[in-house]
């Protein structure tokens, strides 16, 4: 991975998009500069668009909690329950899809409420 101090505009797009998937630093720092310029509905509008037919995933707890603005314990209580079925782990490997715990997050908060509800591990 290259140096904190590498210019953006002297890396590749592979070297950039190792380095937002490496570093939870720079990838907050990308996503700060891409708010600066766009809303939250235009980054999902352009993320459904450009990954129809794509499952897009996170991966660990991390990825749930940044999916859904949330603490880690938060984020594996999510896991535990309401967005199991998005959920698939394999050892300690966890892959969540997206849009699928997006969906079943809408769906349970708009029966149930907020985190402060979520129900006890199954």
């Amino acid at each position: 991975m290259e140096s904190k101090d590498t210019m953006l505009v002297t890396m590749t797009l592979g070297q950039l998009i190792q380095a937002i998937t490496e570093d939870p630093a720079i990838k907050e720092m990308v996503l700060g500069m891409v708010k600066t310029v766009l809303t939250n509905n235009e980054v999902e509008q352009i993320m459904e668009e450009n990954l129809k037919g794509k499952p897009f995933t996170v991966k660990g707890i991390q990825g749930i909690a940044s999916i859904f603005g949330c603490s880690l314990p938060t984020a594996l209580k999510l896991k535990k329950t309401v967005i199991k079925d998005a959920v698939m782990q394999d050892g300690r490997v966890i892959l969540t899809e997206v849009a699928k715990a997006k969906r079943l997050y809408r769906e349970w908060t708009e029966k149930n409420g907020t985190f402060a509800h979520l129900p006890k591990d199954e």
